[in-house]
């Protein structure tokens, strides 16, 4: 009768690993601070609510519109709105039109602990809208880990290697201006024609000369953003885009080698040993300095070799000659005594006499 082997169940599924939690670090002074205690009891939860919101960066930056805000918490938008301008004016909150909240004193009570959390701040990056309150946080970043030392610098360049570009942006006021869209205007409606007698809709009051000079300023001004915003795009498509130069630049030219060029053996053979030379010998010990140095010149012509300090290189041969005097030493002979036990070895002592 044949057995059917009985298959073992499959295990189950490993499960997926837990994601860690996110700290955030609140200094409990912030009941101390006088800007803090301006706030309301709304704006006071409000900026709590920022610091430790799930979808806050770590580099203090929050991707949302502030009427989100008030939709998730289900706050009156009225008191909402009056509570996020004065944080605003305060200075503990920035916000973009584009929808990009900031925390500036963000990165001075959550510091990183090390290089590896400044590196990662290029995962943040991606999720974030650029812009020019993202440019100004960047720039608050570098100068952070300026001041915390070079290392901080070079994470800092890694995870962010064209920040010296956001700070062209950054100083470019015009370009900043042309960037952030107005509110109810659009930068690309299509021209019409200005009739030259204005129009008159019915059952409306005539427009004093201040509101007609403010319209006609706000229209130049209108179209002057219209002309910097085309001309900034036409630029970075340049750059993305570069004319290839078809003209050879200029050969690089070699490095210059620190090494000293070497020379020729400026003794003849058979020449007498120079004073300097038997210095050199007689510290290392050599009893025959002539000998050693009539070696040291027929080596050089022999092979040729050629030295760029022949001081030096007699040093060496100089210690070549005693590792080799050392190595052809004869050793001392091994003398057998009978005794009444038997035979044992015993060495010569330092006058070759044999020890008794």
């Amino acid at each position: 009768m044949t057995t059917r082997k009985i298959s073992k169940p499959k295990g189950e599924a490993k499960s997926l690993p837990k994601e860690k939690p996110r700290y955030r670090k609140i200094d409990p002074r912030i009941w101390n601070d006088w800007k803090f205690n301006r706030l309301s009891t709304t704006g006071q939860f409000l900026f709590l609510y920022l610091l430790t919101h799930s979808n806050l960066t770590s580099i203090g930056l929050l991707k949302v519109k502030k009427e989100s805000l008030a939709y998730e918490r289900d706050w009156d938008i009225q008191a909402f709105n009056l509570a996020f301008d004065l944080a605003s004016q305060l200075g503990l909150i920035e916000y973009d039109e584009c929808g990009l909240i900031c925390l500036p004193n963000y990165i001075k009570y959550n510091e990183p602990e090390s290089l590896t959390v400044v590196k990662s701040w290029s995962k943040a990056r991606a999720y974030i809208p650029e812009c020019p309150l993202f440019y100004k946080q960047v720039e608050r970043l570098k100068k952070y880990c300026k001041e915390r030392g070079k290392n901080f610098l070079e994470a800092f360049y890694w995870a962010f290697p064209d920040a010296d570009k956001f700070q062209n942006i950054q100083e470019d006021t015009q370009l900043v201006e042309a960037m952030v869209k107005p509110s109810g205007e659009s930068l690309f409606e299509p021209k019409t024609e200005a009739n030259n007698e204005p129009k008159v809709e019915p059952n409306s009051e005539p427009k004093s000369d201040s509101e007609s000079s403010l319209a006609v300023r706000n229209a130049v001004t209108k179209e002057l953003r219209t002309k910097i915003l085309i001309s900034s795009k036409k630029e970075i498509q340049k750059e993305k885009n570069p004319v290839l130069n078809l003209v050879s630049p200029d050969p690089p030219q070699p490095k210059k080698s620190r090494k000293k060029p070497v020379l020729p053996c400026p003794f003849q053979k058979g020449q007498t040993i120079p004073p300097e030379y038997v210095q050199i010998a007689t510290h290392y010990g050599i009893k025959n300095p002539q000998r050693l140095f009539d070696t040291f010149v027929n080596y050089c012509y022999s092979k040729p070799k050629e030295y760029a300090d022949y001081e030096a290189g007699f040093r060496t041969f100089c210690v070549n000659e005693l590792a080799r005097m050392e190595q052809n030493k004869p050793q001392a002979a091994v003398v057998q005594k009978q005794t009444d036990s038997g035979y044992y070895d015993d060495y010569l002592d330092e006058n070759g006499e044999a020890r008794l």
